[in-house]
This record gives structure tokens, C-alpha cells and sequence, in this order.
């Protein structure tokens, strides 16, 4: 498997018959991590000789536009076109061959977003259309208006636009993938903002919400823990200002307000576990107490590891007996500040030293891994996603003992 251009490459032995699918995780990650232009190249080597390459990217074809025509690629398209301004608007309809835009979604001076997939060619290219003349930009100079703006908004807990921003997000998710829009790209640049969604939403969203990683640059194990403190304590600002407009007591509002943030808390966890150690470090500067609130009745989940050392060992044996095979290309992940497994084979060293070098980077004590980099831990943790999960939390709290001693 190998990033196109010239990327970072790894190699994962398999016997058998493999779905593709095991690997679809790894790759929707990847693909959202290079950006929305990105490609995977996947070979299968059986006995040194590669076999033929598969490319995998987010979209297929691109529609050829012409002012207000639009000719589509082979076969039967679904289109689906929203508005990239208030109030959201969406459109659909079926189409073969050459369309016309005007005639479809109108001649008003509004900038829409269109996406298709064709029954035959697979998805097409999303495009922006207006029937109006707008003034040309970069995709970059787009993202950075969309960074100032999620900046903005991290200032703004109660405002108006994120909701609107998160109805536009799960509109172009409906319509393919909402990793085209520029403003989830911009998620990328102020990851804060997108651990404000994940507190914003309705619980059955949620999951919606967390699968912003597939689109996003983003993967939540690797978002700062500062990140977490600052999209925490965005949303307990706005849970704070309710109640005070609701005429609560202070002190009763501001126990509600805490409630309700770890209830949300025990909501993340039960679909990540392995962000217990994330929403520790921003519980407690927050000043909330680290436990999470079960969905339901229950007691309350602490986040923090007991005995981290003896608990993080325990794991390691475990992992080093089920252990098989490293991936290839993964030997350079090395922790820095916490030694695990010293009594263990070497050969097993990167892929415990995974989580601890996610928990160094999350808590800034080392670079933010590069694309190469990150590749390789998503494919040690697909390797032994258990160990993975179990051991980022416990990693964590190990490393910033370290660092306060």
C-alpha cells in the first residue's frame, strides 16, 4: 500500500482470502489525512512479483462543465446539488448524458455544490456551480477563509452558524462525501472545531459526527489534547450560558451545564474508548471532575487509568503473545518518553510503541506526525487495533507522569 506520488509505503502479509473491506478503515483514514485529491495505489506481491494495482481515491470522473451545460460520464447519474449559503437547499435528480445546470437549479445568484454517482463510471467529481459570475479563488485561499471563520466561531460558543455549518456538513455527506466541502477541510487546520461538533450534535448524530475523521484532515486519536481542552470547554461555555438564561441558579446551572458535558463524555466513549485519556487531560483543565456519565442510569466512568504502569505492561504481554508479524515499513515508530515491553522481543517494540507515540503527539511533546508517519501507525493499529485502543488511553496518563515529575 503506498500514497501515489512517490509516498510512504507499507506491506501487510495476508494467507488466503482477504476482503478488501478489512482495509477500508486504513484507507478512508488515509485519503482523509493526504486531502480531497488524494490516491492510494494497493498491489497484491504474491511470491515477489506485484500483481496489478489497485487505485483508490474519492471520487472516479470529473464532469466536463461548459457555462450551464454539464456532460456526465457513461451510464445513469444520481445528482445531488445543495447551497453553500442560508438557507440550505438540496437538490436531486437523475440524469444521462448532457444536462442543463440553469434549467435544473435556477437562475439566482447562489453558488451550489454538486455531486454525482453514476451507476456505471462510480462518483463523479463534485463541482461548484452559480448561474452568476462569482469571483475565482484558490482552493487554498478557500480553506484559509474557512479556518478564520471556524477560528471565529471557537469565540462564540451559543452562535447560529454552527448549526447551520453542521447541516451543510451532513448534506454533502448525504450526497458522497463531505470531505470535497472546504469548510471540512478547514476542520484540518482548527481540529477544536470539530471536537465542538462532536459536543454540539443530537446523540443520534454522533456517530455521524465522529465519522468526520473519514472526510476531515483529521484523526481524533492524533488531535492534540489542548485541541480537546479548547473544544470541551467551547461547548461547557454554551451549556453554562442556557441554563443562565434559563434563570437556573449559578451553582445548580453549573452542575447541570458539567452533566451534561460528561454524559456526552460516556456517549463518545461508548463508540471510542480509546479517547478515555483525550477527555481526561480536558476534563480536569477544565475543572471538572474525570469521570464520564453513562447514556443511561449508571455509575459514573472514571477516565483515568488505575496503576498505569502495571496496567499498560499487563497489556503488552498480552499483545506480544498474540503477536505474528510486524507490517512492513513500520519499524521507525519509536517512542520517546515511555519504554514499554523492554524484557520483550524488539521485533514487537513499533507496534507497542504505537500509542505511546500517538499519547507524545497529542500532548505535544513531540512533532505531529507527517502523512508518512501517520500511515505508519494507522497500519500498526489496524495490526492490533485491542492493543491500540486498550493502551492510547493508559499511554497517555504514563507520559504526562513523566513529564510532571
Amino acid at each position: 500500500m503506498r500514497i501515489a506520488n512517490g509516498g510512504a509505503a507499507v506491506a501487510v502479509q495476508v494467507q488466503g482470502e482477504v476482503r478488501l473491506a478489512a482495509y477500508e478503515p486504513l484507507l478512508r483514514s488515509i485519503l482523509a489525512l493526504a486531502g480531497p485529491d488524494a490516491r492510494v495505489n494497493l498491489n497484491v506481491i504474491a511470491g515477489g512479483d506485484p500483481g496489478r494495482r489497485l487505485e483508490i481515491g474519492r471520487y472516479d470522473w470529473i464532469a466536463a462543465i461548459e457555462g450551464d451545460r454539464c456532460r456526465l460520464g457513461p451510464g445513469r447519474t444520481h445528482l445531488h446539488a445543495i447551497t453553500l449559503s442560508e438557507p440550505l437547499v438540496v437538490h436531486q435528480r437523475h440524469a444521462e448524458g448532457e444536462i442543463d445546470l440553469r434549467d435544473w437549479l435556477g437562475g439566482a445568484p447562489v453558488l451550489w455544490f454538486v455531486q454525482g454517482r453514476s451507476d456505471q463510471g462510480g462518483v463523479m467529481r463534485p463541482f461548484p456551480w452559480s448561474a452568476v459570475p462569482m469571483r475565482r479563488s484558490t482552493r487554498q485561499e478557500r480553506i484559509g477563509g474557512y479556518t478564520d471563520k471556524w477560528k471565529r466561531l471557537l469565540g462564540m460558543p451559543c452562535a447560529p452558524e454552527w448549526r447551520s455549518q453542521w447541516a451543510l456538513i451532513r448534506a454533502a455527506r448525504e450526497g458522497g462525501d463531505a470531505g470535497a466541502l472546504d469548510q471540512v477541510q478547514a476542520l484540518g487546520q482548527v481540529p477544536a472545531a470539530a471536537v465542538v461538533i462532536l459536543f454540539r450534535v443530537k446523540s443520534e448524530e454522533l456517530a455521524e459526527a465522529l465519522a468526520l475523521e473519514d472526510a476531515a484532515p483529521i484523526w481524533w486519536p492524533l488531535l492534540t489534547c489542548s485541541d480537546w481542552v479548547t473544544g470541551l470547554s467551547v461547548d461547557l461555555n454554551r451549556q453554562r450560558s442556557r441554563f443562565h438564561e434559563a434563570a437556573f441558579d449559578p451553582l445548580e446551572g453549573e452542575a447541570l451545564s458539567q452533566q451534561t458535558v460528561a454524559r456526552r463524555a460516556g456517549q463518545i466513549l461508548a463508540l471510542r474508548p480509546e479517547l478515555r485519556g483525550h477527555l481526561a487531560h480536558a476534563f480536569l483543565a477544565a475543572g471538572m471532575q474525570p469521570f464520564a456519565l453513562p447514556p443511561a442510569d449508571g455509575a459514573p466512568i472514571p477516565l483515568r487509568a488505575a496503576k498505569p504502569r502495571e496496567r499498560i505492561d499487563s497489556l503488552a504481554q498480552e499483545t506480544a503473545r498474540r503477536f505474528s508479524r510486524l507490517p512492513d515499513g513500520t519499524s521507525h515508530v519509536v517512542s520517546r518518553r515511555v519504554r514499554i515491553g523492554e524484557n520483550l522481543n524488539p521485533y514487537v517494540r513499533p507496534l507497542l510503541d504505537g500509542p505511546v507515540v500517538v499519547a507524545e503527539a497529542a500532548l505535544r511533546l513531540r512533532a505531529h506526525p507527517d502523512l508518512a508517519e501517520s500511515l505508519r501507525i494507522l497500519t500498526l493499529r489496524l495490526a492490533d487495533p485491542v492493543w491500540f485502543d486498550e493502551a492510547l488511553p493508559v499511554a497517555i496518563e504514563l507520559v504526562l507522569e513523566g513529564e510532571l515529575r
